[in-house]
């Protein structure tokens, strides 16, 4: 207990006030779900915001998968904002499915509510063409959502068409791995979808972020680079020389 921080007032409930090291106090939330809490430890002050109930998976069955939502490939809310994204393969035209909160059909089920608007009265949500799509869900107000099928490849002084062009990648259903096998520069590369920067991936090669940080390459000679994009919480890529 050691470095213990709290309230002056032991058990008080405000959102906000200061804190203090000796005679540390209690503070108490009084309603269930989540909170963001903020510490300012400059000023010695902190904020608890109430964010309440909220599902940090938001899953996807469909005809790509039996409509199973126990088996479903899931959205994350990585910044605990009511907002979800991810990437879901469909391996067939005209693909149905629908959104839900719960690994059941308990809750609510999110179908078309027209003009990118959901609805957990509406019909089946569809994809005219096959491939991978990176799905965005707002669920912070009116829920809404988006779509856009992806291609991947790579891009970067390391990479053979420089940060001119994008070295494509394939990919394997069953590995569920885009991949190449390609030579690579002493330098540095990223991640990027449909040759453009709307969306890219780079930083930590285990756990990639969106617009993060190039990848750097210190050897040059022939790699096999994979990009995994199954699991939403956990984008990750590996690149391992010849």
């Amino acid at each position: 207990w050691d470095g213990l921080l709290g309230s002056i007032e032991d058990g008080t409930t405000d959102l906000e006030g200061d804190i203090v090291v000796e005679d540390a106090g209690a503070i108490q939330v009084t309603e269930p779900g989540w909170v963001k809490i903020t510490l300012n430890m400059m000023e010695y002050t902190y904020s608890i915001e109430i964010i309440g109930e909220m599902a940090l998976e938001l899953y996807v069955p469909g005809g790509h998968q039996g409509w199973d939502p126990g088996s479903a490939p899931s959205l994350y809310n990585r910044n605990f904002d009511f907002k979800y994204n991810g990437f879901i393969y469909f391996g067939e035209d005209n693909t149905e499915f629908k959104f839900t909160t719960e690994r059941n059909w308990d809750g609510p089920a999110y179908g078309d509510g027209g003009d990118g608007t959901l609805s957990a009265d509406g019909g089946n949500l569809a994809v005219s063409e096959a491939g991978m799509y990176k799905i965005d869900v707002d669920l912070s107000g009116n829920p809404v959502y988006s779509m856009e099928k992806t291609e991947w490849g790579l891009i970067g002084d390391a990479t053979e068409g420089g940060w001119d062009s994008s070295t494509p990648m394939i990919y394997d259903p069953e590995t569920r791995l885009w991949s190449v096998t390609t030579t690579l520069g002493t330098g540095e590369f990223k991640f990027r979808a449909n040759d453009g920067w709307d969306i890219n991936l780079g930083d930590n090669i285990n756990n990639l972020t969106f617009g993060g940080d190039n990848i750097p390459v210190t050897e040059e000679g022939t790699y096999i680079v994979t990009l995994d994009l199954s699991d939403s919480k956990q984008f990750k890529g590996t690149f391992e020389k010849q």
